[in-house]
């Protein structure tokens, strides 16, 4: 239940908190976004499945993958000659800004983050 009065939000937290408040928000609607591109009730963090430490898999079919450095990481647990869709989140904008196909030559794929921080997130085209 959601009550306004006299134009004053009252579920706003107090003017110093508004930035943090504003913050919480986006990082939900971006949870919530990338819910609904993922199969999140299938994933389970799997830290090893990449050199980054960062990951959220169902593997061998999906993975979110998130690297605080624009560096290159690993990310293992592929099938090979499989092709996945590769999308990268700007996390600063909260949005998806790169869109690709890769298909595994291996087991591992190296990526190279496109801007810091950023999420990854793998899913399989084959329905292998």
């Amino acid at each position: 239940y959601h009550q306004c009065r006299s134009d004053v939000d009252v579920w706003k937290p107090a003017k110093q908190n508004r930035e943090r408040w504003k913050q919480t928000r986006f990082s939900i609607g971006a949870t919530v976004a990338v819910a609904t591109r993922a199969e999140l009730a299938k994933m389970h963090p799997h830290p090893k499945l990449s050199s980054s430490n960062f990951c959220l898999a169902q593997p061998s079919q999906e993975y979110i993958v998130f690297t605080p450095t624009n560096d290159s990481f690993e990310v293992r647990g592929l099938v090979p000659d499989n092709k996945y869709e590769v999308q990268w989140y700007r996390l600063s904008e909260r949005r998806v800004a790169a869109h690709d196909t890769v298909t595994a030559a291996g087991s591992t794929h190296i990526f190279t983050a496109p801007w810091a921080p950023a999420a990854l997130h793998l899913r399989t085209l084959d329905s292998n």
